[in-house]
């Protein structure tokens, strides 16, 4: 959340969000950092976009720093396989303590143009004593001026 802070100030445009699960990257310090900048350098770079337009989000285990060379390897592996048909595989590589994959998209007419929303969320049981992660996301290609979202980005901080 912390490298997604630096990315919304330096972009208006996300265009790459690279999630890992298992590992939430939390209480890992200098080296969590690094970490999470070498998921947006690597997706950045697999996607031939300028680094500002990748955002990154983690779920698992805290405390545990991330397997780096299976996670740069996964996202130059995965990023050739892109597809507008993936949202479930992507709905349920998210999932830990999940019973089923949250997903739902929706197309309408917006005026003079169809648009598109779509929605995925993990999330699920709680942890000991009382901590769990919850990730949602939601995409549109409607044409939106990034201060319509900046309400809701003030209210979750």
């Amino acid at each position: 959340m912390l490298v997604d802070k630096i990315q919304l100030k330096n972009s208006d445009v996300c265009s790459a969000l690279v999630i890992n699960s298992g590992n939430a990257n939390a209480c890992t310090g200098e080296q969590g950092m690094k970490d999470a900048w070498t998921m947006v350098d690597t997706t950045a770079e697999a996607l031939h976009l300028p680094r500002e337009q990748v955002l990154v989000s983690s779920t698992g285990v805290i405390g545990q720093y991330l397997p780096m060379e299976n996670i740069t390897k996964g996202i130059q592996d995965l990023s050739t396989k892109l597809s507008v048909s993936g949202h479930n595989d992507a709905a349920e590589a998210i999932m830990t303590t999940d019973i089923f994959s949250k997903e739902c998209a929706m197309r309408f007419p917006l005026g003079s143009s169809v648009i598109t929303i779509g929605g995925m969320a993990k999330g699920s049981g709680m942890i000991a004593p009382n901590m769990a992660t919850m990730l949602a996301f939601v995409t549109t290609d409607a044409v939106i001026a990034p201060s319509a979202f900046t309400i809701g980005i003030a209210r979750c901080q």
